[in-house]
């Protein structure tokens, strides 16, 4: 039997059980880990290293152990590697070792090589906008007709502009009073609903909006209460049969 892994990379398990007689049966452990617990442990020990002016690599050295067990393609292992690199120029000890380690990129550049540049650059803005956010601003810098980028001025400058027009999206997301407006708007940042959505946004008019501030929380939030909706409808087309 294949165990289900948790937290972000989570995926449901299906399967038929078949009990064997104690004899045949061979089991295998496997070792499960909360993804979400893992990340929220060592996100809470590195708010109180962060507020440290100094610091040494044995304050860093559980934490770095731990978020080995988060998956590395994950937007969590992300922002806890960026948030110990940070850690560590703060304290001024890997100085040496990016100077002589650092990939450079000279410009002029590609619009193939910006995302590789702003990660590597430690650029705040464009990592905290998570992987569906990055992608709708590497998008957006195509539908510019962006293809080669004279300086890291250019780039800087273009890509304010962009993620300043991908926050007003948002806002508008955020700010519609019908289902209509809704729709349109969850539409510019590449969210496509159904008419069949319309009950979901009675849901999104009461309550905390000001929580999905990303594309990623915004697509997770529809995705919880279409779930929510659909077990609603089969609890209640159950009771009525009943």
């Amino acid at each position: 039997m294949n165990f289900p892994q948790y937290g972000t990379i989570a995926s449901s398990f299906t399967g038929s059980l078949i009990i064997a007689p104690i004899s045949s049966l061979h089991i295998t452990l496997t070792e499960a880990y909360d993804i979400n617990q893992i990340y929220l442990n060592i996100s809470i020990q590195l708010q109180t290293l962060e507020i440290k002016l100094n610091g040494t690599k044995d304050d860093l050295e559980t934490i770095i152990i731990n978020s080995q067990y988060l998956p590395i393609f994950s937007e969590e292992r992300l922002e806890i590697d960026f948030r110990i690199l940070s850690l560590k120029k703060k304290w001024g000890l890997i100085e040496k070792l990016i100077s002589e380690t650092k990939k450079e990129i000279v410009f002029p550049i590609e619009i193939s090589s910006v995302d590789e540049f702003l990660i590597e650059n430690s650029n705040i803005e464009y990592i905290d906008s998570e992987k569906d956010g990055r992608e709708w601003i590497i998008s957006n810098f195509k539908k510019r007709n962006v293809i080669m980028l004279d300086s890291e001025n250019k780039l800087n400058e273009t890509l304010h502009e962009v993620i300043h027009e991908l926050h007003k999206n948002i806002d508008n997301v955020h700010e519609a009073s019908s289902f209509s407006e809704w729709k349109s708007s969850l539409l510019k940042i590449g969210i496509i609903l159904r008419d069949e959505h319309f009950p979901i946004f009675g849901y999104w008019s009461t309550d905390d909006k000001n929580k999905q501030k990303t594309i990623g929380q915004l697509k997770s939030w529809i995705s919880n209460n279409e779930d929510m909706l659909s077990k609603n409808n089969n609890a209640a087309d159950t009771i009525y049969y009943n």
